[in-house]
């Protein structure tokens, strides 16, 4: 059999710290707000997620893990440790798919 190396992939939520920021302002604060609140909820109730970094360091040799539109796992590491260091409570990879890479 020939497997060919695949690659995971994942977006990310990050969740805000006590310096977290404010909404996105399109006009009605409230109305962001909820439509917010709604991609939050729906990225969150996701079967497949994990913490973000716990994720990226469950790579194997034939199995490279990215978080976002991070080329390397190494900028996928430091990208997620930068929203920690940002103060992000906690990074969740969302939408875990694998992606096959060509041949």
């Amino acid at each position: 059999m020939n497997f060919r190396n695949t690659r995971d992939s994942a977006d990310f939520w990050s969740a805000p710290g006590s310096n977290g920021g404010g909404f996105p302002n399109t006009g009605d604060a409230s109305n962001s707000k909820n439509e917010h609140d709604a991609l939050v909820a729906r990225m969150l109730g996701d079967r497949r997620k994990e913490e973000a970094l716990e994720w990226l360091k469950g790579r194997t040799s034939d199995n490279e893990r990215l978080i976002g539109g991070c080329e390397t796992h190494r900028e996928s590491i430091a990208f997620v440790k930068k929203l920690y260091t940002m103060g992000a409570v906690e990074v969740t990879a969302v939408h875990i798919r694998t992606a096959r890479k060509p041949m």
